[in-house]
């Protein structure tokens, strides 16, 4: 709705959070619904227009929206934060990228960094110490989930920033084994497994080790009564099911 972490606004915010430690976890998500001011009703963030876009189609559901709104927001927001010298003007603050997955901040990260290169001596470019990709990797985090194998398959960018989510009790939420097999099946090495699992969360959030590890596979994520059973997800993704409903 016309909020943006960079408006001034916000300075005591950012003042705050670098003098308590506490760290800037940002969830994305579009602004929509009847609280919208009568002055944004022509105006769209990327999630909202891609929402926008699918009700005018006709489509019967707006899995697209849910899958794309999230990214949406979340590009928007890093490459806001980075280009316009947030981190520079608040260098104590550690902010993480929630609830968004985690395979298109490469693409992201290497067109900031093109962009000021490209652009940098533009006036209205704001001055920066380092390029967009070295502030990001300094400063935040991304949240990744267990079936996203890109963030595996890219452990140059990922292997320090990424953090492991359930996104519990999401339809999609799974327990970690599930990030594990796909590590496995990626061939990531077992040192950055356990960063991207827990050790960078615990370096973000300053929590200490645990003491014990789980090393079998002992519980599954509770499920309530009405949840689908394997077969009836295995039916309900055939084709003719998406005809009859």
């Amino acid at each position: 709705m016309g909020n943006y972490p960079v408006q001034p606004k916000y300075e005591r915010l950012w003042d705050a959070l670098e003098d308590t430690g506490m760290v800037y976890g940002m969830h994305p998500f579009p602004a929509s619904g009847l609280n919208k001011p009568p002055a944004y009703t022509e105006q769209y963030s990327g999630a909202e227009l891609i929402q926008w876009t699918i009700r005018t189609s006709g489509l019967p559901h707006t899995f697209l929206g849910n899958m794309q709104a999230f990214m949406a927001e979340a590009s928007t927001w890093v490459t806001m934060v980075l280009m316009s010298g947030f981190f520079e003007r608040h260098p104590k603050i550690q902010a993480a990228v929630f609830e968004s997955d985690a395979t298109w901040l490469n693409f992201v990260l290497d067109e900031c960094d093109k962009s000021y290169r490209l652009h940098r001596r533009d006036r209205r470019m704001a001055p920066l110490k380092q390029l967009p990709s070295e502030t990001f990797l300094e400063h935040c985090f991304i949240g990744f989930e267990g079936d996203e194998s890109f963030p595996s398959r890219l452990p140059e960018y990922y292997g320090g920033i990424a953090a492991w989510s359930s996104d519990v009790y999401h339809h999609d939420g799974d327990d970690v084994w599930r990030a594990i097999e796909t590590m496995q099946k990626c061939d990531l090495p077992v040192s950055l497994q356990a960063k991207m699992l827990g050790d960078n969360a615990r370096r973000l959030y300053n929590i200490d080790p645990p003491r014990d590890i789980v090393k079998e596979r002992v519980t599954e994520i509770e499920r309530p009564d009405w949840w689908p059973t394997a077969e009836e997800i295995e039916v309900a993704l055939k084709p003719e099911a998406a005809m009859v409903r």
